[in-house]
């Protein structure tokens, strides 16, 4: 709990007095409310117990509980680190950590994180914030070789404009007092070095290659003409994605965009209630949607691509359903402009032609 390590001791846990020590108050006062002595214990005096023993969220609310209290409402807070983070970082004594919020703000150093980088808890203000300091204080850049200021102003410099906008304006500690556009003007105004956001310089250096991921799908149907259903025997893909640096999970994800491929020309499909505008099968015992047994032997596989890594994503799931589409018009000689293609609509379709 943060408390520095004294003689050994009889018994484990803590003394009245470190306890007292830890939530801000009076030996006196925590023992009567220990003893049961007195009134019951305010939520300001809760909160304060809770934070200095490092109660976890759980432990917090049994201790108001207790005490008669609703639970305090459970807020995400930029500044609060959780007890269990708290425990990890006590852990790391021989290992410089830090913890920071997303906006760039150290609020947990251990010591050799104190040895190597200074005490970043120090600062005030808009100094608190990291990407303040690269901008502001040439002490902070002087850290890194002159060779990469340029990488991480750009980077410092799209981290401040993608959480500006998401910082809080005031809070009830007064710890932020500027607003988020006053932020970033602060941060424009007193740059000492000129940073730039753009890539093209990056993106023009790299040779002319296309760069989007592509693939081919085939598939094979059979289609019952007594009952219009349509199976699908096999599916292979052949995709270009770039450099595969993992061929198991590409391989499952290829795989997996297919499946959903042939689920959406054949089963699934979105339907409203007329009357009341809801959805009908709006959860998975009613909705339509490809089992184990309706999946065939699926291939996937990849061509070597020499431009790089460029991603899988739902490549798979693309061509699916026009392949599927393709495979039963040869079979049928009927083109199908909607999905799912059902059974009804499959012998619909063959009466019409």
């Amino acid at each position: 709990v943060g408390l520095p390590r004294g003689s050994r001791r009889r018994t484990g846990g803590l003394r009245r007095e470190e306890v007292a020590a830890l939530a801000g108050m009076s030996v006196d006062y925590y023992s009567r409310i220990e003893q049961q002595r007195g009134p019951m214990p305010s939520e300001q005096v809760l909160a304060a117990l809770a934070r200095g023993l490092h109660l976890s969220l759980s432990e917090r609310d049994y201790l108001f509980d207790l005490a008669g209290h609703p639970a305090p409402r459970r807020v995400l807070r930029e500044d609060h680190v959780s007890p269990t983070m708290m425990r990890i970082v006590e852990r790391l004594s021989d290992t410089p950590a830090l913890v920071m919020s997303r906006f760039g703000e150290t609020l947990l150093q251990t010591r050799p994180a104190v040895a190597l980088l200074g005490d970043y808890t120090r600062f005030n203000g808009l100094s608190r914030y990291l990407v303040y300091r690269w901008f502001t204080d040439p002490a902070q850049r002087d850290l890194y070789p002159d060779e990469d200021h340029a990488l991480r102003g750009r980077v410092c410099e799209n981290e401040q404009l993608k959480e500006g906008m998401h910082m809080p304006c005031a809070s009830t500690s007064g710890r932020t007092s500027l607003t988020p556009r006053l932020m970033v003007m602060a941060v424009v105004l007193k740059s000492c070095q000129k940073s730039r956001s753009s890539t093209a310089e990056d993106i023009g250096r790299l040779t002319s290659k296309e760069r989007y991921s592509f693939g081919a799908q085939f598939a094979e149907v059979a289609v019952d003409v007594t009952t219009g259903e349509v199976r699908v025997r096999r599916m292979l893909g052949m995709f270009a994605a770039g450099r595969i640096v993992n061929p198991l999970t590409a391989r499952s994800q290829f795989a997996g965009g297919m499946v959903w491929g042939l689920s959406m020309a054949l089963y699934e499909e979105a339907a409203r209630d007329q009357a009341t505008g809801g959805h009908v099968g709006a959860d998975l015992a009613g909705y339509h949607f490809a089992a184990n047994a309706d999946v065939p032997v699926i291939e996937a596989d990849w061509v070597d691509d020499p431009v790089g890594i460029k991603g899988i994503g739902e490549i798979g799931i693309v061509g699916a359903a026009a392949a599927i589409a393709n495979a039963v018009w040869h079979a049928t000689g009927v083109r199908h402009r909607h999905l799912p293609i059902r059974p009804d609509r499959v012998l619909m379709a063959g009466r019409d032609a």
